[in-house]
């Protein structure tokens, strides 16, 4: 080969092992990228990160709140079997109409049942049946779709009453749900959800969410940005 020829084939061999180089160095830290990233698996853990900014509300109303953390006047009271029931009074709001017919009903809760937590819900099989337990503060009684929620719930509640039950002054109306689909669930239970993906999912805006059916075969997406953000306004309790 001529002079040249040489000097050429020796730059082409020089970028190719720079190219080479180069593409090994992006490889790795790809390699190292996706080593740093954290998935979660709501199986084993609760999903804390979530609920930072309501644990945050929650420390500080505690901060700012004259009431001791420890109350032993409570225990004294209850040491000496010194307790009073007070009844509250039931407010049925859109089902004043039914009030006879659920007080005469079966109490929605038992022994068999627990609460479900966000996690518990990303995991629910399809069939799965939960008994849901809503009150009138619930954002889907207003606003678009309001009228046809409350007519449903009329409907369920009056071929399958249950008693309301009552938590912190709020009036709860039960009913069963049955999961049709939770397209998020197999990722959840890999364990190849990354914490990111899962703010996304639990965001208002992009999030997921359940799809159930209730006893009247009328379906409703529950999003998981709701059942965490109004969590005070509806309470899951899982079928045992």
């Amino acid at each position: 080969d001529s002079p040249e020829v040489t000097t050429v084939k020796h730059v082409f061999k020089v970028d190719e092992e720079d190219t080479l180089k180069r593409k090994e160095k992006r490889d790795n830290l790809d390699f190292i990228k996706k080593r740093q990233k954290v998935t979660v698996c709501p199986v084993s853990c609760m999903l804390l990160f979530l609920r930072e900014e309501l644990i945050a509300i929650l420390m500080k109303k505690q901060i700012n709140s004259k009431k001791s953390i420890y109350d032993t006047k409570n225990y004294t009271k209850l040491s000496n079997n010194n307790w009073q029931w007070k009844s509250r009074k039931i407010k049925w709001s859109y089902f004043k109409d039914l009030e006879k017919l659920m007080l005469s009903s079966h109490p929605p809760l038992s022994s068999g049942h627990n609460r479900l937590l966000l996690e518990d819900l990303m995991l629910l099989k399809p069939g799965s049946m939960v008994r849901a337990l809503v009150s009138t503060d619930y954002h889907m009684f207003k606003g678009l779709g309001s009228v046809s929620w409350i007519k449903n719930l009329t409907e369920i509640f009056r071929s399958e009453p249950f008693q309301p039950q009552q938590f912190r002054d709020k009036t709860y109306f039960a009913m069963n749900l049955i999961v049709r689909s939770n397209s998020s669930r197999c990722d959840f239970e890999n364990g190849v959800m990354l914490i990111e993906t899962v703010k996304r999912i639990c965001s208002r805006e992009y999030g997921d969410e359940v799809y159930m059916q209730m006893s009247n075969n009328c379906c409703y997406l529950f999003k998981f940005h709701d059942l965490l953000h109004h969590h005070e306004d509806r309470v899951n309790g899982g079928v045992h």
